[in-house]
């Protein structure tokens, strides 16, 4: 499910049922790529089929999964949040670390 063409689909199909073509546009894949990726997804279980002549239109099986995958999101985007505030703390350190050692820029080394 993590490869990013999947989330595209399941991003582009959290408002209902789509066309694969339809799919394909709004994500902007070729349609081959689309319609592979489309059955694994269908394959697994998260999406329902649905053909209307020549066309196959395609649907979320479990709503709540684009709620997780929301969720999930968010949580990624605080976890990087923090990381960056981490990272921010550890730099100043490591200029001062190395003002101590002698080593920092702009000073005269004995």
């Amino acid at each position: 499910m993590a490869h990013p063409v999947r989330l595209a689909l399941l991003n582009a199909l959290r408002n209902g049922e789509r066309g694969v073509g339809d799919l394909a546009e709004a994500i902007g894949a070729p349609q081959p790529l689309v319609s592979q990726h489309l059955a694994v997804l269908r394959n697994q279980g998260l999406l329902r089929n649905r053909r209307s002549g020549s066309e196959v239109h395609y649907s979320i099986a479990y709503p709540k999964m684009i709620q997780a995958c929301d969720l999930l999101r968010e949580v990624l985007f605080e976890h990087l949040r923090h990381q960056e505030e981490l990272s921010r703390r550890v730099e100043p350190d490591r200029g001062m670390e190395s003002e101590a050692h002698g080593q920092g820029e702009g000073l005269p080394r004995t």
